[in-house]
């Protein structure tokens, strides 16, 4: 008897699936509580009046034109003062045959304590063959900042 017993629950094991088909998916459950609040301290009070920078006024843009052949086909235009934020600069104005634009970047913009120097925009061409002309005219370097009150 006992044997007839283990034979049918083994049975019963072997001719059942051991899993069936996935069901459609449950609803979304209810939002957990908001967890406790940061333990940091308040940061201070801004400045009135939306800072330091708050009028389009504050913004100049200025322009460098004209790169020589003996100067490396460089240009470097720079913002005013070492306290100015230097927010854009870009190379143009070369469409020369044979002519790349190898450098376009921004200098001095990482420099935060004690600046000594202007943020400032640098470009640089080069020919390929070379040599390029004496001069290239309408090469322009341009940066755009704002004033430091």
């Amino acid at each position: 008897m006992k044997t007839i017993t283990l034979l049918a629950i083994l049975s019963l094991f072997t001719a059942c699936p051991a899993q069936g088909p996935q069901g459609e998916p449950g609803p979304q459950g209810e939002r957990g509580p908001q967890g406790p609040s940061g333990t940091g301290s308040q940061g201070p009070v801004g400045p009135k009046g939306g800072g330091l920078y708050t009028s389009r006024q504050d913004v100049y843009c200025k322009v460098a034109m004209g790169a020589k052949a003996d100067a490396g086909y460089a240009l470097r235009v720079a913002c005013d003062d070492p306290r100015d934020l230097g927010l854009i600069g870009s190379c143009e104005g070369v469409a020369t045959a044979n002519s790349y634009l190898v450098s376009n970047a921004p200098g001095g913009w990482g420099d935060m304590a004690g600046a000594a120097f202007p943020p400032d925009w640098s470009c640089r061409w080069t020919f390929d063959p070379g040599p390029g002309p004496g001069e290239l005219p309408l090469a322009t370097a341009n940066i755009c900042c704002i004033k430091h009150p």
